[in-house]
C-alpha cells in the first residue's frame, strides 16, 4: 500500500517542503518535537533504512547532513540530533530535531496540533538558512561563521574594547558618551557583535534584541562625520585585537560597519521613519568566502 509519504512526494496530500530533488526531499513534520523538526525522506518507498539502496542512502545522509547545517543556523540549539525509527510509517525517514537536552528527543511530546502560521515560519526559517550555504553538492561543509573566523567571543570583545578606548579619546565621538564607555555598555555591544557573526544569540536572549539596540539609537542625532568615524575606528580596532586581517573577512567587516553605521545613522535622526522590530541581522561572507587553500 502506498504510505503517507509517498502521497505527499507524488503532490497527493500537502507539505511544507524545504527540499526536494530526484532522489529524496525534506518537509517540516506536522507532529514537531520542537521547532524546525523536519523529516528527510527517499523517493523510494523502503520500510527499512538498511535495505535501502547505498547510493540512496548517501544521498539521504548527505541531504540530511545541509539541512541539518541550516536548522543549527537558523535555530542555535545546543545539537540538532537525526534519529531514524520507522514505525510510525513504513517508508524510510531521517527526524532532524533541535535539541538542548535529551527530553526534547521524547516522541510522546510531539505537538498533536501545531500553529500552522508557526509551521510556515519554520519552513521559511529552515529555506532561508538553505539559501545562505554555498552552492555545491549537499555533502559540501559550510563556510565557518564570521565569529568563529574572528576567534569566537574574546576576540569580538577584545575588538569591542579596543574600539570603545579609542572612542574615549576621539574628539568627535568621544562627547556621545559623557563619562566614559562603561563595562556593561562594552559587554552588550560585544554580544551584538558576536550574534550579528553567527555567534549565540545573546543579544536577542538577554538584552532585548534589535528594538533595544533601536532605542540606544533614537534622537542621537548622529551626523555623517561621526559616522565615518564609527566605522573607521571599528576597523582600526580589528588590527589593535589581532583579529584576522585576510582579505575576505575584512571585507565582510567592512560590509557590515558600512550597512551598520548608515543604518544607525538613519534612525538617529528626528522624526526618522524606523523599522520598528525586526531580527538581529546575521551577517555573512558575502561573495568573498574565506580562502582556505
Amino acid at each position: 500500500m502506498t504510505t503517507v509519504f509517498s502521497r505527499i512526494i507524488d503532490g497527493e496530500l500537502p507539505a511544507r517542503f524545504v527540499h526536494t530533488d530526484d532522489r529524496c526531499v525534506a518537509f517540516l513534520s506536522i507532529n514537531p518535537l520542537r521547532p524546525g523538526h523536519t523529516l528527510v525522506v527517499p523517493r523510494a518507498e523502503v520500510d527499512h533504512w538498511i535495505d535501502l539502496d547505498p547510493a540512496d542512502w548517501q544521498h539521504v545522509s548527505a541531504v540530511a547532513r545541509r539541512i541539518a547545517t541550516a536548522i543549527q543556523r537558523a535555530y542555535r540549539p545546543a545539537k540538532v540530533a537525526a534519529a531514524l525509527a520507522g514505525l510510525e510509517v513504513p517508508h524510510v525517514h531521517v527526524h532532524l530535531v533541535p535539541i538542548d537536552t535529551m527530553a526534547d528527543l521524547d516522541f510522546t511530546r510531539a505537538e498533536q496540533s501545531p500553529d500552522p502560521a508557526a509551521l510556515d515560519e519554520a519552513a521559511a526559517a529552515i529555506r532561508a538558512a538553505l539559501a545562505e550555504l554555498p552552492d555545491g553538492q549537499p555533502d559540501e561543509p559550510a563556510p565557518p561563521s564570521l565569529y568563529d573566523w574572528a576567534g569566537g567571543a574574546p576576540a569580538i570583545r577584545a575588538m569591542i574594547d579596543a574600539f570603545y578606548d579609542r572612542v574615549e579619546a576621539d574628539d568627535l565621538l568621544s562627547p556621545l558618551f559623557p563619562g566614559g564607555v562603561g563595562e556593561e555598555h562594552r559587554a552588550h555591544v560585544a554580544a551584538w557583535w558576536g550574534e550579528v557573526f553567527g555567534g549565540p544569540p545573546t543579544y536577542t536572549d538577554a538584552h532585548g534584541g534589535y528594538e533595544h539596540m533601536l532605542a540606544k539609537h533614537r534622537g542621537l542625532g548622529i551626523s555623517k562625520e561621526q559616522r565615518f568615524r564609527f566605522a573607521s575606528l571599528m576597523s582600526l580596532a580589528a588590527d589593535d585585537a589581532g583579529l584576522p586581517d585576510d582579505p575576505e573577512f575584512r571585507a565582510a567587516l567592512v560590509g557590515y560597519l558600512e550597512w551598520g553605521t548608515r543604518l544607525a545613522l538613519f534612525n538617529s535622526q528626528p522624526g526618522a521613519a524606523v523599522v520598528e522590530q525586526a531580527p538581529v541581522p546575521r551577517w555573512g561572507w558575502g561573495v568573498a568566502p574565506p580562502w582556505q587553500g
